[in-house]
């Protein structure tokens, strides 16, 4: 219990590789070897030294005293995930051997690993917790990243992006599930938080589903309101703006064969259009003589727009 209250105390908001990349005080203290770890273990029998009144272990023998402090350091220690495919595997190697009470190596192994797990267990806690720890976690290394900045380090990616479900579903399949899957075949009740985060994986997945979903739909809907508004017809020209310009190439003695090579637009191509037929201007339906006759040249210049 005294590892678990004192496995982050003094945490400065910042990870191991940002000490070790400004040459912080700590990393210098610790020579870059888990180094908020130690500084955490450090500060905790610091705090313990300072007054009998806080001093929990002061009933101890010097001999347990002794083992309760290795306990305590190591379990911090562990906490340090650079640690944490070394210690799963050897929690991992004891699945079908049975612990032995006697052995100190064996109590120490599952002490920390216990709290490895606590460590990482915010994906086996309530949905709405869950997610507001990992909130608070994704804006404390957005933070980190603004420090980076400002001592002139090339900032870390993966710190930018805030909360992302995406990102949440990575952590916990890729080092909390798998922890507590094997603490649960060593433990069976503990399967309970194995089910726990199985259960936040499943929730996560369905909201990414419902978002991509949505997402989906608002652009099916953006697209279906383009359509209605006649957005994509902006750049047709209007009627008035096709009777203009034949007449107008009509007087030039250009006839509609030069009109209509000159024309480029949505109805220029459009197979079903009167003008997408022969060369000749006479498959047209239209024709300069009597270009004055308004009538004749609205009628037929509107069969281009059906």
């Amino acid at each position: 219990f005294v590892a678990a209250i004192c496995h982050d105390v003094g945490h400065t908001g910042t990870n191991n590789m940002f000490h070790q990349r400004t040459c912080s005080e700590l990393a210098l203290l610790y020579n870059d070897v888990s180094i908020l770890e130690n500084h955490h273990s450090a500060t905790c029998f610091k705090i313990m030294s300072e007054s009998s009144k806080s001093n929990v272990l002061s009933g101890l023998s010097k001999k347990e005293f002794q083992v309760a402090r290795r306990f305590i350091c190591h379990a911090i220690l562990c906490t340090d995930m650079s640690r944490h495919d070394r210690e799963l595997a050897l929690l991992r190697s004891h699945s079908s051997t049975p612990f032995q009470k006697e052995n100190e190596d064996d109590r120490q192994l599952l002490v920390s690993s216990w709290l490895h797990a606590a460590d990482l267990s915010n994906p086996a806690r309530s949905a709405s917790l869950a997610e507001r720890w990992a909130r608070l976690l994704a804006e404390e290394m957005l933070s980190q990243t603004s420090k980076e900045a400002e001592a002139g380090l090339e900032v870390s990616a993966f710190m930018l992006g805030g909360y992302k479900h995406t990102n949440e579903i990575f952590f916990a399949k890729t080092f909390v599930l798998p922890q507590w899957e094997v603490l649960g075949l060593i433990m069976p009740p503990m399967n309970f938080y194995v089910e726990q985060v199985q259960a936040q994986l499943g929730r996560l997945q369905r909201r990414i589903e419902s978002e991509e979903a949505n997402r989906s739909d608002e652009q099916m809907m953006e697209n279906r309101n383009t359509f209605h508004s006649g957005d994509f017809r902006s750049n047709e020209p209007s009627l008035g703006k096709i009777k203009t310009e034949v007449a107008n190439e009509c007087r030039k003695g250009g006839g509609l064969r030069m009109f209509r090579s000159s024309f480029q637009g949505p109805l220029a191509s459009t197979s079903s259009s009167p003008m997408c037929g022969e060369d000749s201007d006479e498959s047209l339906g239209l024709s300069c003589n009597g270009i004055d006759e308004e009538d004749e040249i609205e009628s037929q210049a509107s069969s281009r727009c059906v």
